[in-house]
């Protein structure tokens, strides 16, 4: 569980950093893609799906609603703080 823990502060950390110099384009699109892209290719590894358009039914859709809010919370702050860093560099 701590390793889980630990992965995840991993991969929200190199999301933001990276998120951070990518902030012309609107959080809305980019989490909104970005999120659908993540939540699809980890419930067809975990679910073992096959390449048909029947397994799109058995995806989740609160887990994607979930891991795309949670996305957009991220990418939000990451471009709040890359603004105010600009800001703060012109000042």
């Amino acid at each position: 569980m701590d390793l889980f823990i630990f992965l995840l502060f991993i991969i929200g950390l190199f999301l933001y950093m990276t998120m951070r110099y990518v902030y012309i384009i609107p959080a809305v699109f980019s989490s909104l893609l970005l999120g659908l892209l993540v939540t699809i290719s980890l419930e067809w590894i975990a679910l073992d799906l096959p390449l048909q358009l029947t397994s799109f039914k058995k995806l989740s859709i609160p887990f994607m609603v979930t891991v795309i809010c949670l996305l957009r919370f991220l990418l939000e702050t990451a471009n709040f703080h890359q603004k105010e860093h600009t800001a703060q560099k012109q000042s």
